[in-house]
């Protein structure tokens, strides 16, 4: 499972988990990529303050029921009310939905 870090945490060597974009959606870094010492010039110039490594501690992909992510989507749905009009909005709400998907995973 992606692990999200803050660019104070960043290291040369750590796996991108997923693709990091500029806000005009242009893509800065691919996902998979080993991250070196000139890819936080590139963070640092755009003001991007965190991303998603890959996590070598967990191997496992967390499964979820239909009812469990039927009812994470309900509570998202309440606290984001729009249709998307973009890729990355519709990115965002599904880190939102992951997120949120973990913490009750975690409860």
């Amino acid at each position: 499972m992606p692990k999200m870090l803050e660019l104070i945490d960043f290291k040369v060597g750590m796996e991108l988990a997923s693709p990091i974009k500029n806000k005009y959606g242009q893509l800065l870094i691919p996902e998979g990529t080993k991250l070196e010492e000139r890819h936080k010039t590139i963070l640092l110039t755009w003001g991007i303050q965190s991303f998603y490594i890959k996590d070598e501690e967990e191997n496992y992909e967390v499964q979820y029921d239909e009812e469990t992510i039927s009812s994470v989507k309900e509570i998202l749905k309440k606290r984001i009310n729009w249709n998307f009009r973009n890729n990355n909005e519709e990115e965002l709400y599904n880190l939102a939905l992951t997120e949120l998907l973990k913490k009750r995973n975690t409860n």
